[in-house]
């Protein structure tokens, strides 16, 4: 149960480790229908606009396969086309590693390059291409991401967390044409010093924080 090892004091990565978190979540959007994402999706939809929200960015990300994250895409697509709520669609298989490519983190990120990210970029499926940084942890990784998605015409956005290093802050900050996205982005200052990131870090990224 994740709430309990939650309560035992388990860090996500240690849930993760346990096929919790977002494996769980992976396992179940796998399973649904196109129609049945469709429903839930139109649901919680429909409560945000009568809360007031008329613009919302919908990311994949919880299918972690080329199926699957096509899947979720064409769902957002379709009901973006149907309802008043404008949708912006966001690649985001590369946030979290599948657990078929536990021990080949490259192998994913080459399915992603060489199949996902192209047929998102034909469809028109999304926006943005949102990768983790400790997903695509080598440096010829993150230039081999960066490089498909300026040529595909998806641009990539890093998202740097608690976890990311200086020398990761730094690599993201070398590609000008992106933004590097800080999630969670709750945290003072002094929390990030803690984590032993430079205060001047946050004006190494040239187009800004989200």
């Amino acid at each position: 149960d994740e709430w309990a090892m939650k309560l035992r004091g388990a860090s996500y990565l240690e849930i993760l480790e346990q096929g919790g978190g977002i494996h769980a979540t992976v396992r179940a959007v796998r399973a649904s229908t196109e129609e049945a994402l469709r429903v839930t999706l139109a649901e919680r939809l429909s409560r945000m606009l009568r809360s007031g929200s008329t613009t919302l960015e919908v990311k994949s990300g919880y299918g972690l396969d080329v199926e699957s994250e096509l899947r979720l895409l064409r769902v957002i697509r379709r009901l973006g086309e149907a309802q008043p709520v404008r949708l912006v669609g966001t690649l985001l298989a590369l946030h979290a590693v599948p657990a078929e490519f536990k021990e080949d983190r490259a192998g994913w990120l080459r399915r992603v390059v060489e199949e996902l990210l192209p047929a998102v970029a034909r469809e028109g499926l999304a926006r943005f291409n949102d990768a983790d940084v400790l997903v695509a942890s080598e440096l010829h990784y993150l230039r081999l991401l960066a490089l498909s998605s300026r040529m595909s015409g998806v641009p990539v956005v890093f998202h740097l967390g608690l976890a990311a290093t200086h020398r990761e802050w730094s690599w993201t900050a070398a590609y000008r044409t992106v933004r590097a996205g800080v999630a969670p982005s709750a945290h003072t200052l002094r929390t990030w010093r803690e984590y032993g990131w430079p205060a001047e870090t946050l004006s190494e990224i040239p187009n800004g924080v989200d």
